[in-house]
């Protein structure tokens, strides 16, 4: 197996990509301009739902069907007393859906102001989030406010934040090391935030690729696994016009949406699970070839989205070449 870096990988400040087939690495490239652990952006969203995984596997909650009102009890006062954390896993809540990455991330909407003025509040934002009817009932939409709920759920739950959690029973185990942005109030961001390397972001994947086993370890239990990368939302049709993967139909196929992580297949491969992120953050994990593979670039607010969805393209394509 053999890949050719792109020049315009690099001209598109591409920080480190590995790929591993087999369980033995393959091919790493690092740009040693960039740092260490790069900003995976949504790629995060999958952490949330692998934190609840292992919160059912130490019993701590009893299944993703159970109500997040019952450990977010102000919820239970609305119609939002009916919305369950598979709901949010899924991108198929009844949440309002009022993104603006700005008002979320900085004090004013302007970055200029970070330390200057406190960051919002991202726990107090996730729990005053509003019960909405603005699309149908169980249609996939993606949500990254939603997503926000998950480290607050695990924070009411264990009365630590969600990255000590994973630090404890998935980062540690798997000898990764991580940062993770937060507020000023030390909330872990949901949406994006999470800090890695490509190689320990595939030690991730190699352990979702062997079922919850990594260096013949058992880390995550084979059926949480199984329930982390099937189809979660019945009606497929509306993931497959969702913008996130709207350019990808000419190279692979869509076959849904596992818990906060996407399904493809391809014609080499019935089955591809793939961590995605905006400007073009991703894990690879190809059950059919025994490949794992993840690209981090070194992230460009201000690329226009054309180009960030060629970074997408570009890997993909590349990808399914080897």
């Amino acid at each position: 197996m053999t890949i050719n870096l792109k020049d315009n990988f690099i001209r598109q400040n591409v920080s480190q990509i590995t790929v591993y087939h087999n369980s033995k690495k393959k091919y790493e490239f690092i740009n040693n301009e960039h740092p260490r652990l790069i900003e995976t952006m949504s790629v995060t969203k999958s952490f949330l739902a692998l934190a609840i995984l292992f919160l059912i596997q130490d019993k701590k909650i009893p299944s993703i069907n159970s109500y997040i009102s019952d450990y977010i009890t102000e919820w239970k006062n609305d119609k939002r007393k009916t919305i369950t954390i598979k709901d949010v896993l899924s991108m198929t809540s009844q949440l309002e859906n009022n993104w603006d990455y700005d008002s979320f991330m900085f004090p004013d909407k302007d970055y200029r102001k970070v330390g200057k003025i406190k960051k919002p509040n991202v726990d107090r934002i996730a729990r005053n989030m509003k019960y909405s009817n603005h699309k149908l009932v169980k249609d996939f939409e993606y949500n990254n406010l939603a997503t926000q709920i998950i480290p607050s759920l695990v924070l009411r739950i264990l009365n630590i934040q969600i990255d000590e959690f994973l630090k404890k029973v998935l980062f540690e185990p798997l000898n990764i090391s991580i940062d993770w942005n937060s507020d000023d109030d030390k909330n872990p961001y949901g949406p994006n935030g999470l800090r890695i390397s490509s190689n320990d972001l595939c030690k991730v994947g190699l352990l979702i690729l062997n079922k919850g086993i990594y260096e013949g370890k058992k880390i995550l239990d084979t059926y949480l696994v199984d329930l982390f990368i099937q189809n979660s939302v019945e009606n497929i049709e509306s993931i497959r016009k969702a913008d996130e993967v709207y350019n990808f139909r000419n190279l692979i196929c869509v076959e849904g949406y596992g818990l906060l992580n996407w399904i493809f297949s391809s014609n080499k491969s019935r089955k591809i699970v793939i961590f995605m992120g905006y400007m073009g953050q991703m894990l690879i994990i190809d059950f059919d070839n025994k490949v794992v593979a993840s690209k981090l670039n070194w992230c460009d607010y201000n690329l226009p989205t054309l180009e960030e969805r060629k970074t997408y393209l570009e890997f993909i394509e590349h990808y399914l070449d080897f």
